[in-house]
């Protein structure tokens, strides 16, 4: 409700002049629901529970919604929604209602490759993937991660030549916030897992 208060088109216009538009004053962000109302089981999801502690019963709450709208089975069979948090606590407590659900491991940029590889084991046997700070990532956690059948989804890569660096070890996708970038660069870079 606090969130729905807020003019997010207006901010983004005053944050981002070369790119305002008028057009965006008075726009709102969605809630979780209204997305899925408006996309349905036509998008993929990439959720992320944030500070579940705050919050409890966000994640039986989140369930729910998926379940709701009809994306339970898409998200088990082909990760048409993962789900990711910083609390380990919260990914075990979704893997306990359900086991099936995809989820997401992300780690402190605190935290260093060696550090992540030596969880990777307790990490993979209840998530399917890592999203380590893209500083942690080098290609013996990438390797590692694969060899516990984990995919390796950095973030936040904005600049061109680490995109580049982390599509040659190998990394599964990434998180950045300029997409038109990593797709120029996903298209002229040799095929590997990240295709």
């Amino acid at each position: 409700a606090e969130i729905k208060e807020f003019d997010a088109g207006q901010w983004f216009n005053e944050a981002s002049p070369e790119r305002a538009n008028p057009e965006f004053a008075g726009l709102r962000v969605p809630t979780l629901e209204e997305i899925f109302q408006r996309y349905g089981q036509a998008a993929n999801y990439y959720i992320e529970t944030k500070n579940p502690e705050a919050d409890p019963g966000m994640e039986e709450e989140l369930l729910r919604l998926i379940e709701e709208y009809s994306l339970t089975a898409g998200a088990e069979t082909r990760r048409q929604v993962l789900i990711q948090s910083f609390s380990q606590a919260s990914l075990l407590k979704i893997h306990g209602i359900n086991p099936r659900l995809p989820l997401v491991q992300l780690c402190s940029w605190q935290l260093s490759s060696l550090e992540i590889q030596i969880a990777m084991d307790t990490i993979s046997s209840y998530a399917v993937g890592i999203g380590p700070w893209k500083g942690s990532v080098d290609a013996g956690l990438v390797e590692a991660a694969h060899r516990a059948g984990i995919d390796v989804h950095p973030y936040t890569v904005d600049d061109q030549d680490e995109m580049e660096h982390l599509i040659s070890i190998g990394v599964d996708g990434l998180f950045t916030n300029f997409p038109g970038v990593l797709n120029a660069v996903r298209d002229s870079a040799p095929v590997s897992r990240t295709d």
